[in-house]
């Protein structure tokens, strides 16, 4: 838990907001905002998210989520390789 709150702490000062959208993500996650959308649409793997309102509705990512889903993310990666 340790390292979930120092990178949503990390990402909190970066950002100045609770949560980020589709373009910062992509920038935390070094993935293009179409692959994000993609995993969208597919239900494929990404940090849980909160959609809004209406057609123009976008899609939030809360800061705690991403945080979780890196710490997960890079802990994956690690024992793979």
């Amino acid at each position: 838990m340790e390292d979930v709150l120092m990178i949503y702490n990390q990402l909190r000062s970066k950002y100045s907001k609770e949560r980020i959208g589709k373009k910062e993500l992509a920038v935390e996650l070094s993935i293009s905002v179409s692959t994000i959308n993609y995993r969208i649409s597919n239900k494929l793997d990404l940090p849980n998210y909160q959609k809004g309102n209406g057609k123009r509705g976008g899609v939030f990512f809360p800061l705690m989520e991403v945080a979780k889903y890196l710490v997960k993310t890079v802990k994956v990666m690690s024992e793979v390789c």
